[in-house]
C-alpha cells in the first residue's frame, strides 16, 4: 500500500486511453474488505497517506481525498494553465459499510488550477482503472495478512458500529472525530481532542490544542473538515 499510493498518484499523470471496464460489480475500481469497520479502514488509509508525505485534502465519514502536485512534464503541459502551470493529482477513497465489512471505491482525478475558483477536474479513473484496482486489492491484502480477528471487534446482534462515534473525551459535535483525525495527520497531537467553538446550519468549528502549545482551528461542513489558515 505504501508503494502503490505513491506510484498511483505519480502514474496517473501519464496520458493513457480509457481501458475496458473492470469485472467488478460497478465496472470501476472497488473491493470489499471483510471483518473491518469503516473507522479502522479510514485510519489505515490516513496513516499511509500521511506517512508518505502526501497531502490529506479532506476526511469525511465516507470519503478520504489524498493529493499531490504533479511532477510530470507532459501532464503539466496538458493540464496546466496560464493561471497555474502545475496541476494536482487527487486520489479518492469512498468507504461504505457492508454487513460483512467495508466496500471501498477508488477514483482518480487531475485538477487544473487546484484550490482556486477556476478548478477544472478531469476524471482519470477509467484510464488507469487497473492500477487503482491493484492498489485497492493490495490494501485488502494488508488486512487479510494481519488476521481479521485483531482488526475488528466482534459484534453481536444489537451492537453499534464505532465507526462514526467520537472518541471518549471529545467534543459533542457531530464531526468531532473527523476534526481530531485531521489534526492527528498534521502532527498537531498524538491524542487530539476537539472542542466545539461554533456551529450553525451545516457547519461546525473546532479548536484542537497541539503539543507545541498552539491550537488548530478546524471547520467542518457536512462532515467535510479543513484547517482554517
Amino acid at each position: 500500500m505504501r508503494y502503490l499510493l505513491l506510484a498511483a498518484l505519480a502514474f496517473l499523470t501519464a496520458c493513457a486511453a480509457p481501458r475496458p471496464p473492470l469485472t467488478t460489480p460497478s465496472g470501476n475500481p472497488e473491493v470489499v474488505i471483510e471483518s473491518v469497520t469503516r473507522k479502522q479502514l479510514a485510519d489505515r488509509i490516513v496513516e499511509r497517506v500521511a506517512s508518505r508525505g502526501l497531502t490529506l485534502k479532506s476526511v469525511t465519514e465516507y470519503q478520504i481525498v489524498a493529493t499531490q502536485r504533479s511532477t510530470d512534464t507532459t501532464a503539466n503541459v496538458l493540464f496546466g494553465s496560464r493561471y497555474d502551470s502545475v496541476p494536482e493529482n487527487r486520489l479518492h477513497f469512498t468507504l461504505i459499510e457492508q454487513p460483512n465489512g467495508v466496500k471501498v471505491f477508488g477514483r482518480a482525478e487531475i485538477v487544473t488550477n487546484p484550490g482556486s475558483g477556476f478548478e477544472r477536474v478531469h476524471d482519470m479513473t477509467q484510464s488507469h482503472n487497473q492500477t487503482i484496482q491493484t492498489m485497492l486489492e493490495n490494501l485488502r491484502s494488508e488486512f487479510v495478512g494481519a488476521g481479521s480477528v485483531n482488526l475488528a471487534p466482534a459484534m453481536g446482534s444489537g451492537a453499534v458500529s464505532s465507526s462514526v462515534v467520537a472518541p471518549e473525551g471529545g467534543s459533542n459535535g457531530k464531526s468531532a472525530y473527523q476534526a481530531e483525525l485531521l489534526a492527528k495527520t498534521q502532527a498537531c497531537s498524538n491524542l487530539p481532542r476537539a472542542a466545539l467553538t461554533a456551529q450553525g446550519p451545516g457547519f461546525e468549528t473546532y479548536s484542537v490544542p497541539c503539543s507545541n502549545g498552539d491550537a488548530m482551528a478546524i471547520r467542518c461542513e457536512y462532515g467535510n473538515c479543513r484547517i482554517l489558515r
